[in-house]
């Protein structure tokens, strides 16, 4: 049973979380030290929240809370739990990323600035270069997308969803094909 009181421990530990992660992104550069950091946050927002499962906030019936608001405080949990599931896979991909460098024509590119030089490049042949080169070692991380994709999809059938997508909708509160069109408009534009 989801009482008023423990709403209002669950609102402030939203509110906590929020913080922390708004005052990790500016105190630390991007990197392991805020990515631990990061994981911390989430770690002790899941304790706060724990008591409060995701789907009991859905059956809430109380006057003095809004179910707007309710939807939120559900779906942020509901992204706690997705984002606890999916972190160690998350933090191995980007110490991965972070530690991979592309060889175009003898020079390296880190390969988290790829995407940049792609940009940046007049010459298209050069720009081809770059993208192979990113591809070729973006290779080396199918393995780990592929379990992420494999440990979203135990969560989702866990928490009775018919799909990763389905329980993307309800963290997002919009269906996820939504962002993907706006996504490939912005990729048209440019």
């Amino acid at each position: 049973m989801v009482t008023d009181e423990l709403l209002e421990r669950l609102v402030q530990t939203c509110a906590a979380y929020q913080r922390e992660v708004a005052l990790a992104s500016l105190d630390t550069p991007p990197g392991e030290a805020r990515e631990v950091r990061l994981a911390e946050a989430m770690t002790r927002a899941l304790e706060g929240a724990g008591a409060v499962a995701a789907e009991s906030l859905q059956a809430v019936e109380t006057p003095t809370v809004s179910q707007e608001s309710l939807q939120r405080l559900r779906a942020w949990v509901l992204e706690l739990q997705v984002r606890q599931a999916l972190l160690p896979r998350q933090r191995e991909l980007h110490t991965l990323q972070r530690q991979m460098v592309c060889r175009v024509d003898a020079e390296p590119i880190p390969l988290l600035a790829c995407f940049s030089a792609m940009a940046r490049e007049m010459r298209r042949d050069r720009r081809a270069a770059i993208e192979a080169a990113l591809l070729s070692q973006l290779r080396d991380c199918d393995t780990l997308f592929e379990a992420q994709f494999k440990a979203l999809q135990r969560l989702a059938e866990q928490r009775s969803y018919t799909s990763p997508e389905a329980l993307w909708t309800e963290v997002l509160g919009l269906e996820p094909a939504t962002y993907e069109e706006v996504a490939t408009q912005l990729l048209a534009q440019t």
